[in-house]
C-alpha cells in the first residue's frame, strides 16, 4: 500500500509541474495580448474622439466667436494630445508600441497636452480662423 501512496504521489506532483510548466511559458503570450487589446481600446478611443472634435469643430466653424464645446477624453495608456495648425493628433503610448493618429480640421489651433489619460478640455472659437484649447480637469 505504501508503494501506491507514494506513486500517486510522485503522478500528482509530475502532473502539477507539467501544468506550472505550460503556465510559465504561456505567460508571456497572455501578458503581449493583454497589452494589444489595451493599445486597441486606447486607438478606438482616440479615433471616436478625433472624429467627435472634427464634427464639433466643423459646426463651430459655423458659429461666432466665443462658442465651445467640451472634449472629455479617456484613456486606458498615456497619450499626447495635441494641436498645431489644422492637426489634431493623439499619439498613444502603448507598452508594445507607440501609435500616432491624427485628422484635419477646419480651424488653426495651437496645444499641446504632454501625456494624459483622462481629463476634460474647453475647445473654444475665438476669432474666425482660430481655437483656444483649455484644460478643464
Amino acid at each position: 500500500m505504501k508503494t501506491k501512496k507514494g506513486q500517486i504521489s510522485l503522478e500528482f506532483l509530475v502532473v502539477l509541474f507539467a501544468m506550472i510548466a505550460i503556465l510559465l511559458v504561456f505567460m508571456p503570450v497572455f501578458s503581449k495580448l493583454y497589452k494589444s487589446v489595451l493599445l486597441a481600446v486606447d486607438v478606438y478611443n482616440a479615433s471616436n474622439s478625433l472624429q467627435e472634435f472634427k464634427t464639433n469643430v466643423s459646426m463651430l466653424n459655423t458659429l461666432e466667436g466665443g462658442s465651445s464645446f467640451v472634449l472629455e477624453l479617456n484613456f486606458v495608456n498615456s497619450v499626447n494630445f495635441s494641436c498645431k495648425d489644422n492637426i489634431v493628433q493623439f499619439i498613444i503610448d502603448g507598452a508594445i508600441r507607440i501609435k500616432s493618429l491624427n485628422i484635419q480640421i477646419a480651424l488653426n489651433c495651437d496645444f499641446e497636452s504632454g501625456l494624459i489619460k483622462k481629463s476634460s478640455y474647453l475647445i473654444t472659437k475665438i476669432s474666425t480662423n482660430d481655437l483656444n484649447i483649455s484644460l478643464i480637469s
